[in-house]
């Protein structure tokens, strides 16, 4: 399935962040950068999300596809609980490809419980249509 990109894209350290013609928040992690995420890169994660976003809520549609990276518990805290993240996060929907990637989210998501509806999926047609009852 194309992104339906509205062609607005914030290229960070770890992933690419963009619109899309849904109305979503894409977060494409970069499968190039096999690396850790700590929380100085959480941090440029959520800048760039809350700019696209114009500090209003949407549904983040996370691709962590052919990713292998790990993140950091404070990355993680980070990412559940900044101000511009919540505020920009209506809910987040996960694409995994992997069964390493689908325990560390589900985990994430159990243990750090995000204040927004989250949940994993295996592939995005799924992944975009819970999210659509977002918008």
């Amino acid at each position: 399935m194309p992104s339906h990109s509205t062609g607005v894209r914030v290229t960070v350290s770890i992933a690419h962040v963009e619109m899309d013609g849904y109305g979503f928040c894409r977060i494409i992690f970069d499968s190039s950068r096999h690396d850790t995420m700590d929380v100085v890169s959480a941090e440029e994660l959520v800048e760039a999300v809350h700019a696209l976003c114009l500090g209003q809520p949407h549904p983040i549609l996370v691709d962590s596809r052919d990713v292998a990276g790990l993140v950091t518990p404070k990355a993680r805290e980070y990412m559940k609980s900044a101000p511009k993240m919540i505020r920009s996060r209506k809910a987040e929907a996960f694409i995994v490809d992997s069964l390493a990637n689908k325990l560390l989210i589900s985990f994430y998501i159990r243990v750090n419980k995000p204040s927004t509806p989250a949940k994993v999926f295996t592939n995005e047609p799924d992944a975009v249509e819970w999210l659509k009852q977002f918008l």
